[in-house]
């Protein structure tokens, strides 16, 4: 649904009980970077958006750190700490300089750990939290003066101006333009550093700095004039029309595979209720993947390859 007083996009059929199920299976993750050039973007958002100077010799609080990839870039550009939450039970580390919480990020761990960071990373986390703007202001109450928050999200704008209906997951309770976040931050009284569009705008980033104890008990949207009325009608006409065009595609072929078994894949099998009747293969590289069946459709996910 979409809010017209503050532009919020967000799915009112969120059941926590559900999303309590996902979570606590010890098999679920999220995309773990597999390829070269998803480790260089890694590099691009540490070195160029977050910025070398804002890391080096800093305590840092990397929220949903999956395999520890990025924790790992952060140390290699000389993080003195890593405190890492990530309440998978499948991920571990030997580091001596990341300190694993296996836990989730709660108001109680935002008050024991945050005072102590210097730099606070929340790369695609927000988007899956209950009450992301709660989250938001403990942090920033919790943080040090001059302490960095780095948060990174999916750009509902970038998601409704190219029709992708598949960027809509069951998972993610939250989508925020840039306007939004800039506007909340700026309405609780700190500075934003820099807002960063990445992957072609799929995705955007934005770094705060907390400038002052005493900030605004909430933000008031009473000034806050931006909606996204207009391109919603557009967009409902272009999904039709591309579902009509995947429909039709899945009805004249026989075999039939999906490239990728992330979340993209997963939203359009279960949109379209699709099973082995139609698609007989995932194509995944990712070892956590490959051997498995999709979660909605039971398709068998495989490994790639020329044979």
């Amino acid at each position: 649904v979409h809010c017209l007083c503050c532009s919020h996009i967000f799915n009112r059929a969120f059941d926590e009980d559900i999303i309590n199920e996902i979570y606590n299976n010890d098999n679920y993750s999220a995309s773990l970077p597999v390829s070269k050039n998803m480790i260089e973007r890694f590099k691009y958002r540490a070195e160029s958006v977050i910025g070398d100077e804002h890391i080096k010799n800093k305590t840092v609080i990397e929220v949903g750190s999956t395999d520890f990839s990025f924790s790992k870039i952060l140390l290699n550009l000389k993080a003195t700490k890593i405190i890492a939450f990530e309440p998978a039970t499948s991920f571990k580390t030997q580091n001596p300089k990341i300190q694993l919480i296996q836990d989730y990020f709660s108001t109680l761990n935002i008050k024991k750990f945050v005072p102590h960071a210097d730099l606070i990373v929340m790369r695609h986390v927000l988007e899956h939290l209950k009450n992301p703007l709660e989250t938001i202001m403990n942090c920033l109450k919790s943080m040090k003066v001059g302490a960095k928050f780095y948060i990174e999200v999916p750009n509902i704008n970038n998601i409704l101006e190219n029709s992708r209906v598949y960027d809509f997951f069951y998972e993610h309770v939250s989508y925020f333009s840039p306007e939004l976040l800039k506007y909340i931050i700026k309405e609780l009284g700190h500075e934003i550093h820099k807002v960063a569009h990445l992957i072609s705008g799929q995705h955007f980033g934005i770094l705060i700095e907390k400038k002052r104890t005493n900030e605004s008990a909430r933000a008031n949207f009473s000034n806050f004039k931006y909606n996204h009325s207009l391109i919603i009608s557009k967009f409902k006409i272009e999904i039709q029309s591309f579902e009509g065009k995947l429909l039709k595609i899945l009805s004249t072929h026989n075999d039939i595979a999906i490239y990728g078994a992330g979340g993209h894949a997963i939203s359009i099998i279960s949109r379209l209720n699709l099973s082995t009747d139609q698609v007989k293969f995932l194509l995944d590289l990712s070892p956590h993947k490959i051997g498995k069946k999709s979660p909605t459709g039971s398709i068998p996910i495989i490994k790639p390859s020329r044979s």
